[in-house]
């Protein structure tokens, strides 16, 4: 990613994934050695009353354990809702596993079952 971003001559890029800020650390790391700047963000789902927003928040205190901590339940109460989910699946008959729900979404998105993809499973 930092090396792209070197290519392309940007000075700055951000790095945002859903519930999770895993790998800002080591982007920073990289990108520094490049002269590359990484702006931490993270992408949160909010309720409101017309329906589910997707926000992006950038320039956060990824390290900041309070907010690990929200991120951390975050993604448990996802795999929980995905587990009640596939739950009631194979009770209405459909032959589906967890193990392979989460399998899936990892080739295809790096996340995790029971909402939107991108981190939840890590």
């Amino acid at each position: 990613m930092a090396r792209r971003a070197r290519a392309a001559d940007l000075a700055a890029i951000a790095l945002t994934d859903h519930d999770t800020t895993d790998g800002v650390a080591a982007a920073q790391h990289q990108a520094a050695k490049l002269g590359v700047r990484v702006i931490p963000g993270c992408e949160f789902s909010v309720r409101a009353p017309w329906g589910e927003l997707h926000v992006l928040a950038l320039f956060l205190p990824y390290d900041h354990e309070r907010l690990q901590t929200f991120l951390r339940e975050t993604r448990a109460a996802r795999r929980r809702r995905g587990e009640q989910i596939i739950a009631k699946l194979q009770g209405l008959g459909v032959a589906i596993e967890l193990e392979d729900v989460e399998a899936q979404l990892l080739r295809s998105e790096g996340g995790g079952a029971g909402g939107a993809g991108g981190g939840g499973g890590r």
